[in-house]
């Protein structure tokens, strides 16, 4: 993830030269008598490098532009901060002064995608750039009968058994002989 204009800038500045070198590529390999799936592969390598790079470029210009109106909530936490900064145009030294530390911490932060910030940091970056953040957890399926029979059981409540079920799991005892040791 591009995350200053002056990574912009060079990433546009390599896009245009890789651009360039993959036609240039292109043009070399057209008399060589080398297989096609040869020069196909060779030049997939490129493709995928410049398609990896104008997806960043992209992805900073939308975000720089205020395309993005909420920040996707199964992007990590570190990216979610960074794209939140440049969507909201700050940059690295307002977000640091606004923080109370160098700006050299808070490039190194973001470079490392602020890898093991702890929910508090988190907070205290959230409330400098003035955004909030929601976080909702919810059931990924509904609760099981069976699950809902052996929680009662282990509370020593009695429960209504749920159809199908004729009894509580029990944990496993050792068979005889197997699991002692000779």
């Amino acid at each position: 993830m591009l995350r200053t204009d002056a990574e912009l800038k060079n990433s546009q500045r390599i896009l245009a030269d890789s651009v360039l070198a993959r036609q240039q590529l292109v043009e070399a390999l057209l008399p060589e008598e080398i297989p096609e799936v040869t020069k196909d592969f060779m030049i997939a390598d490129h493709d995928y490098f410049i398609d990896h790079i104008q997806y960043e470029v992209d992805e900073y210009e939308r975000l720089r532009s205020g395309g993005l109106k909420a920040i996707p909530k199964d992007w990590p936490v570190g990216r979610q901060l960074i794209a939140a900064r440049i969507a909201l145009k700050l940059t690295q030294r307002e977000l640091a002064r606004r923080l109370g530390v160098d700006e050299s911490q808070v490039s190194r932060d973001e470079r490392n995608d602020y890898h093991g910030i702890t929910t508090e940091r988190a907070a205290r970056i959230r409330e400098a750039m003035g955004i909030e953040a929601q976080i909702t957890y919810r059931m990924a399926s509904a609760p099981s009968p069976l699950l809902d029979a052996i929680k009662a059981s282990k509370s020593g409540i009695a429960a209504k058994r749920p159809k199908g079920v004729k009894s509580v799991p029990k944990a496993a005892s050792p068979r005889k002989g197997i699991d002692k040791q000779s």
